[in-house]
């Protein structure tokens, strides 16, 4: 009877076989491992210095080397050295390259972004019995800054309404503006032409249909030649006012009921039925300086303030003959959420569709930017008695009677969006 041949040792073999493809496996595993952590170690490097040149160009420094400088010692902090050997970093801005790249044919403001590019050797510890070359990993981040701008857009009388009437010259009024522009985004309409309408040189009308606007008046404005120039007034922010519920425990004064805390930021005053007249032989209501939450409006009087925001969230203004308006915004305000409203003297929300009568024949002094983009604005004030350094922004806006509204444009003293900051790639 013939033997059969023996299996022994076969279970072996193939034990052997599966060892080397587990290690095989593991050893894929871990120089894979080794590649994601580099490749992820040099990402956060790139985002973080991306971040950190945008961050101080927005801060105001704006010289591209002071930025990019940062950008390399960041990296440096996080381990990217640009060594030459084991590391590259390249630091652009603009970006040459990639979808924010200028004179790639992308955008047309590259020089507001940051492009950080880092490259890595990720040397295996495994592959290296098989393959001798080393392995390298490219990451690259790119950071947005803008810097703060000017709400107005360089308009010292804006109408936001694109209907017929957005902006109305009633009358003999008189408009001299200085160092400003004049937009509507509806039509500019002259009531007679009785009036006279007298800007610096250099300022320009922009209009919807700037054309025909004047309906029959010399038009004094160097008319756009087009309605491209944009004004993004959607970003802005509300300052944050408290509801009448909340006021509760707040401590009172005349007419209104105050705080002041780590939670709120600057002095907040809440009226919940509109701004108080004078009182005790007083002629004038002054405000302390902190934002003004008022509901209820603001009727006759005589009122002033340093320092001040106020924040008419519901009714109306009716400030007529002898009536004064003398506010000025403060340079750095705070609110209950840390948002900064430094430059802005009256803010007005999209829901207070009133009308806002101000200046008569008396006292009329804004120093900042009078934004109220659902109301319909009708500005006065006597030549002898007036001062704005301002921007008005309203939903449309008439100049009533026959006052001379002057105004001085001062964009340094206005509220400006604050820079913006942010990784976009």
């Amino acid at each position: 009877m013939k033997a059969l041949p023996s299996e022994r040792g076969q279970a072996m073999v193939l034990i052997v076989f599966a060892i080397i493809g587990l290690f095989g496996m593991a050893a894929l595993a871990i120089d894979m491992g080794q590649i994601y952590s580099a490749r992820r170690n040099a990402q956060n490097a790139a985002d973080a210095a991306a971040l950190a040149a945008a961050y101080d160009a927005s801060a105001g420094s704006q010289i591209n080397a002071t930025a990019k400088q940062i950008a390399f010692d960041m990296t440096k902090t996080n381990g990217f050295n640009n060594d030459q050997v084991t590391n590259w970093v390249l630091v652009n801005n603009p970006p040459v390259d990639g979808a924010y790249c200028g004179s790639c044919g992308g955008i047309s403001n590259p020089e507001e972004y940051y492009q950080v590019k880092i490259t890595v050797r990720a040397k295996p510890i495994f592959a290296q019995l098989v393959f001798k070359g080393v392995e390298q990993v490219s990451v690259e981040a790119v950071a947005h800054s803008s810097t703060a701008t000017d709400i107005s857009s360089g308009n010292a009388l804006m109408s936001l309404s694109n209907a017929d009437g957005s902006m109305v010259l009633n009358g003999n009024t008189k408009v001299n503006i200085k160092g400003g522009n004049i937009r509507s985004d509806g039509d500019l309409t002259k009531d007679g032409c009785a009036g006279a309408i007298t800007v610096e040189s250099g300022s320009i009308y922009y209009g919807k249909n700037a054309a025909d606007g004047f309906k029959g008046c010399d038009s004094p404005f160097n008319i756009a030649p087009d309605y491209s120039p944009a004004v993004n007034v959607s970003g802005f922010i509300e300052p944050a006012c408290p509801k009448k519920a909340d006021t509760a425990s707040w401590l009172s004064g005349d007419g209104y009921k105050y705080k002041k805390d780590d939670t709120y930021g600057a002095t907040t005053y809440y009226y919940e039925s509109g701004l108080p007249s004078a009182k005790g032989g007083k002629s004038v209501v002054t405000l302390p300086a902190g934002i003004h939450c008022i509901d209820g409006g603001i009727g006759k009087g005589e009122y002033e303030g340093t320092d001040v925001l106020i924040v008419l969230l519901s009714g109306d203004i009716q400030q007529t003959g002898g009536d004064s308006f003398n506010f000025s915004a403060a340079t750095d305000i705070k609110d209950a959420n840390g948002t900064q409203f430094g430059g802005l003297v009256f803010y007005a929300p999209p829901s207070n569709k009133s009308t806002f009568k101000f200046g008569g024949n008396s006292d009329l002094y804004l120093y900042g930017t009078f934004f109220a983009p659902g109301a319909d604005c009708n500005v006065g004030g006597s030549e002898k008695g007036q001062a704005l350094h301002s921007a008005i922004i309203c939903n449309t806006i008439t100049d009533h009677g026959e006052p001379t509204v002057k105004i001085d444009f001062a964009p340094e003293q206005l509220f400006h969006f604050p820079p913006r900051v942010e990784l976009v790639q």
